[in-house]
């Protein structure tokens, strides 16, 4: 295999890393806020139906804005989960988990709407994957050349 060849496959698995980390980022701080964050309850103070644009699905179950108001935050917080439909009305109180360090970072308190483990560390395993799969790749093609 030329260096070039390396070299550009090495730069795409870079990049592959790098967003494969980001992506690990981003869920692991959310399984974090709702493993370890502070419980309590809210009222919840709009709901509102997502259009098929913002489900960004046509098969997908209809879906729901839910906006809830904490003491912390009377004003209220759009959670960001899909909520399905019928699920919740105006002036019901609910379970929500805060993010430790943000208060207007809520989740309502349903383990059903997140992700589960294997899905938050799937993104990692990809990234500690990626160098290795390139390094067996390209000693095969040094070995068959």
């Amino acid at each position: 295999m030329s260096g070039a060849r390396v070299l550009l496959l090495g730069l795409v698995v870079v990049v592959f890393v790098v967003a494969c980390l980001a992506v690990f980022a981003w869920r692991i701080s959310r399984h974090r806020a709702f493993t370890r964050g502070l419980r309590g309850t809210a009222v919840v103070v709009e709901v509102r139906p997502m259009t098929l644009l913002q489900r960004k699905s046509v098969t997908e179950r209809p879906t729901e804005f839910v906006t809830v108001a904490t003491a912390e935050v009377p004003r209220g917080v759009q959670v960001s989960q899909k909520i399905p439909a019928g699920s919740y009305a105006v002036g019901q109180v609910v379970p929500v988990v805060q993010h430790p360090r943000d208060p207007h970072r809520l989740y309502l308190d349903r383990p059903d709407l997140e992700p589960n483990a294997l899905v938050v560390y799937l993104p990692l395993v990809a990234a500690l994957m990626a160098p290795v799969t390139l390094a067996i790749a390209v000693t095969r093609a040094g070995a068959g050349a």
